[in-house]
């Protein structure tokens, strides 16, 4: 398997897709890069896109109560973004990145995770409710009840299954005869 990958390395370096790293002709990095902040203004630029908000599109959240658990883990630049775009985040926690995530491993998922979000979004009357894990390349969801509430709480868990099913919906609009790949890790 190595000499394999070792061999596809090579012929994408001789096709000239991989630059070389040494030599006369080579592509080195003179300083470095702040990463974060252009992906920053992706998502900003992206919520501002799709978001249909006619009269100022500068501030496409306003009006919208958002409380984000980032777990104490990466994802918190996301609340600082979300304030940019308008957003009542006042009611956020969990933000401060601690690789000893004092509350537990963020998992959204996870029913304390869950639980806290759930809470946070009643005392402020929430619009949404966002957790991240570690990472911040997962996320959960807590909103309001559409149905009659069958629980104690006015909110509810939007994730695993549930997220993938309603991804899927909106994908099936927006492309039809799109095809939805998931990993087993969403069933249950």
């Amino acid at each position: 398997m190595t000499d394999l990958a070792i061999l596809e390395a090579r012929g994408l370096h001789d096709t000239g897709i991989i630059p070389p790293s040494s030599g006369p002709a080579a592509v080195m990095c003179s300083e470095r890069v702040h990463f974060m902040k252009h992906y920053i203004q992706t998502l900003q630029d992206a919520i501002i896109r799709e978001s249909s908000v006619e009269d100022d599109s500068s501030l496409p959240l306003a009006g919208l109560r958002i409380v984000l658990n980032a777990g104490n883990g990466s994802g918190s630049f996301f609340n600082n973004l979300l304030q940019k775009l308008g957003a009542d985040v006042s009611s956020s926690f969990n933000l401060n990145p601690d690789g000893t995530f004092p509350d537990g491993v963020p998992n959204p998922e996870n029913n304390k995770m869950i639980e806290k979000t759930l809470r946070a979004c009643e005392e402020c009357k929430a619009d949404i409710g966002i957790m991240f894990d570690t990472d911040a390349d997962r996320c959960g969801f807590v909103v309001p009840r559409t149905v009659t509430p069958t629980s104690s709480s006015d909110y509810e868990a939007l994730n695993k299954n549930r997220l993938i099913a309603l991804l899927s919906v909106i994908f099936s609009n927006t492309s039809p005869g799109s095809t939805i790949v998931t990993d087993s890790t969403t069933s249950e």
